[in-house]
């Protein structure tokens, strides 16, 4: 089983954060941050969604991308509402305001998965290279079944995921798109 990830919603303005949480906090921890510092100081590597506020003037995204990076380098962005700068482009998901409570919840679900599966496909790829290396089959029985392991969840991961973000992840492109 997976674990759980944290989920971190970023907006200056309180109604919408408490709205989103109500949301969420039912399937994920969820943090909070009103202030740029409270972003700062929420993020780690157990965040793997941010759910940002492009209205935040004092954090733009591409500051909000270079903090996350640093803080929680695996997480995905969500814009949440729409603004006059066009950040979809640096987002991995954008949905308007007027988003439906499931909508929000599938939205966040998939980045999720997403963040799982970039985490498995990188030790299967790790484990697989050491692999290689080794010698003799003895050295390679154990590996050999963590790999297995880690194929049947990266295969039941992919069921759930679309191509386009099976093929953004495999290329390693949840993250560079932002840089």
């Amino acid at each position: 089983m997976a674990p759980i990830q944290a989920v971190l919603v970023s907006s200056p303005d309180e109604d919408l954060v408490a709205s989103l949480t109500a949301t969420l906090r039912d399937q994920w921890p969820v943090r909070t941050a009103t202030t740029v510092q409270e972003t700062e100081t929420s993020l780690d590597e157990s965040v793997t969604v941010v759910i940002f506020d492009p209205a935040f003037e004092s954090l733009s995204v591409a500051d909000l991308t270079a903090i996350v990076e640093t803080s929680s380098p695996d997480a995905q962005l969500l814009q949440y509402g729409t603004s006059v700068n066009p950040t979809a482009e640096t987002a991995d998901a954008v949905l308007e305001q007027v988003a439906e409570t499931e909508t929000i919840r599938s939205t966040v679900d998939r980045l999720q998965r997403r963040v799982r599966y970039a985490k498995l496909l990188s030790r299967f790829y790790a484990l697989a290279r050491s692999r290689s290396e080794r010698d003799t089959a003895v050295e390679t029985e154990e590996p050999s079944t963590e790999l297995a392991e880690l194929k049947r969840e990266l295969d039941e991961l992919a069921a759930e995921l679309d191509d386009e973000d099976i093929f953004d992840v495999a290329l390693g492109q949840n993250n560079e798109d932002r840089r």
